[in-house]
């Protein structure tokens, strides 16, 4: 039975951490911004845009480049280009610069974001592979619950968002310094994954038929809907529909990512025994529901939300693992490629609809996303049966 290989999860676990904590700061700094540059809505969502059209490319072929180089040099090459990217936002002087940092962020972004999970499913072993992906994604929600901490600690300090971007790169480079250290499997391990050439993983990807890659992308990419147009909103809708300060914003938007932090901790430190299709659906209504509630009753339901939505990522990567073992490997990119497509959609329509009808009216995109996840995993297990095609 294969063991778990500790250097491709712990150097996954450091590298999203390190991501999750940068693009949640933007979350924290995105009023901000707007502000400074006298943005709409609209056109302030190319910020966000931006990042996601980039890391569409690069999670797109990751996978490649993960046959060529391998999965380490791959987190490497993500993790610099993270801080480089980031670093040069900070430092920018007008919003078109702000514009190319963001380019060069989401390279760093798509990279990380697929490769992460090629880096669980090679290296965790059966037994622990549910927990080490729930492990996993647990990191972005600690880094998403630092995110508004660590904000608040900066602007007490009367620091701007461009000194504190700066500041913020420091973990990427440190995760880059310890990737630098560790090695790759040796020979005698089973290779990085299933697909062993570029011809192959081409193959594999279209071995799998057409409907299941688009149920499995839209329910990620909606799943992103609801997520990030929370955790990117939530601070504006507290902040112009509720009146509050910056810090009590921030400090709203920490209650959401604790409530995600505390479900998927308890999806990493026990492995429950639900089927995966049942965990996807629960997930979806469960958090549908309370940020309908939260619209129109307390906001404070917003927050609760986060704690349904905890394991949604983290079982539907293992749910595509677990039905598809052998196509998988070429599966994962392809599917994590189109939920940063799926995220440039989703920071349009909210923006647009910001513009036009207000940031309450606009949040309810989340909400129905919320319902939508779960219902692609739901066709898919019942066109299929719950079984896959390998």
């Amino acid at each position: 039975m294969k063991k778990t290989y500790w250097p491709y999860v712990i150097c996954a676990y450091l590298s999203l951490l390190s991501m999750g904590l940068l693009d949640n700061v933007r979350g924290a700094f995105y009023p901000d911004i707007l502000n400074q540059f006298n943005l709409s809505d609209t056109l302030g969502a190319w910020f966000y845009m931006s990042t996601s059209l980039v890391a569409f490319v690069f999670s797109y072929y990751s996978g490649h480049m993960v046959n060529r180089f391998g999965i380490l040099n791959g987190l490497r090459v993500g993790l610099i280009t993270l801080a480089i990217g980031y670093g040069f936002m900070g430092l920018s002087e007008n919003f078109t610069q702000v514009i190319i940092g963001a380019i060069g962020f989401g390279v760093g972004f798509g990279l990380i974001s697929s490769i992460i999970n090629l880096a669980v499913s090679e290296g965790a072993s059966l037994k622990h592979r549910r927990q080490l992906f729930s492990g996993l994604h647990t990191n972005f929600a600690l880094a998403a619950l630092m995110a508004p901490v660590i904000s608040n600690f900066l602007i007490s300090f009367n620091l701007t968002w461009e000194q504190s971007f700066v500041i913020v790169c420091i973990l990427p480079v440190s995760v880059f310094i310890y990737a630098i250290t560790q090695k790759e499997p040796s020979a005698e391990r089973e290779a990085v994954h299933s697909v062993k050439t570029l011809d192959e993983a081409a193959d594999s990807q279209l071995q799998a038929p057409w409907w299941v890659l688009v149920l499995m992308s839209l329910s990620l990419v909606f799943y992103l809907w609801t997520e990030i147009g929370i955790g990117s909103r939530l601070v504006v809708y507290s902040r112009r529909f509720e009146d509050l300060t910056a810090i009590e914003a921030n400090t709203r938007l920490t209650f959401f990512f604790m409530s995600l932090l505390i479900g998927r901790i308890l999806f990493s430190i026990r492995n429950w025994p639900i089927k995966n299709i049942n965990v996807l659906c629960i997930s979806s209504v469960g958090a549908g529901i309370c940020i309908l509630l939260g619209l129109n009753w307390s906001s404070y339901l917003i927050c609760l939300s986060g704690f349904f939505m905890a394991p949604f990522f983290a079982v539907l990567i293992d749910y595509i693992v677990e039905l598809y073992p052998k196509r998988s490997a070429a599966m994962i990119p392809i599917v994590v490629a189109f939920g940063s497509l799926g995220i440039v959609a989703m920071h349009f329509v909210i923006g647009a609809l910001t513009d036009l009808w207000g940031i309450h009216a606009a949040l309810y995109v989340a909400a129905i996303s919320g319902f939508l996840c779960g219902s692609c995993a739901w066709l898919h297990h019942k066109f299929t049966d719950g079984k896959g095609y390998n």
